[in-house]
């Protein structure tokens, strides 16, 4: 299965506004909330009604840089899934340019009892 959105890079995204850099370009950290967000919506749909996923694990090489204003195309496919663990291989494109690769891993919680486990 393979699930694709595009993504505006606005300030919220960028390493200055995150504090991981002093460029107003897209951060590392903003482009795996980025790929977290596809992934976590391209499994919606496996889920029960009180469930969600949450990012277990996370690779990345971020390539290239990507100005404020770009618009980010981030593609996943997911490679496998068992129980109640997910694993994909992500790309991230600026327009053609290729400028993030990686994998994510998600696991399925109950969304009513996720959050007493922070307690």
């Amino acid at each position: 299965m393979t699930f694709s959105t595009t993504l505006e890079v606005t300030k919220k995204y960028t390493a200055k506004e995150l504090g991981s850099g002093t460029f107003a370009v897209l951060g590392t950290p903003g482009l795996i909330a980025m790929v977290e967000n596809v992934c976590m919506n391209a499994v919606a749909q496996k889920l029960e009604k009180d469930e969600t996923t949450v990012g277990l694990a996370i690779n990345i090489k971020h390539l290239k840089p990507s100005a404020l204003g770009a618009l980010i195309t981030i593609k996943v496919e997911l490679k496998e899934c068992e129980k109640k663990h997910f694993e994909f291989d992500y790309q991230a494109f600026d327009g053609e340019k290729l400028i993030a690769t990686g994998s994510h891993s998600r696991v399925i919680v109950n969304s009513l009892t996720f959050m007493e486990r922070t307690n």
